[in-house]
């Protein structure tokens, strides 16, 4: 999803469906810049290893993901899955971000 340029994370949550047995994966920063083509990287800076694999609602809660430093790009959060054991065929994800501008000065 995109992470739009002079603005701040606030929150950040994935909400989903019963994505099947052992389904693990990281929340974070994608290398490159938002609709970049080529080869990216993800990170793990608001989620690390989240077992995703039942119903349910989850929340980031890395220390520090409220002070990633603001960009004058937008650039791009990825999800990046590390471990999936049995998949549920057609089981969907969702992630919500909510932003906020930099305020500079006063």
């Amino acid at each position: 999803i995109p992470y739009p340029a002079n603005m701040t994370l606030v929150d950040l949550h994935v909400d989903t469906e019963d994505l099947g047995t052992t389904w693990t994966a990281d929340v974070g920063m994608m290398s490159g810049v938002w609709g970049a083509s080529g080869a990216r990287t993800c990170g793990a800076e608001f989620m690390t290893g989240k077992a995703f694999g039942t119903v349910g609602v989850y929340r980031a809660d890395k220390s520090g993901m409220n002070r990633i430093a603001p960009s004058t790009s937008d650039r791009s959060i990825g999800v990046k899955a590390t471990t999936i054991d049995t998949p549920t065929t057609g089981a969907k994800f969702t992630v919500v971000a909510t932003f906020r501008p930099i305020y500079r000065g006063v």
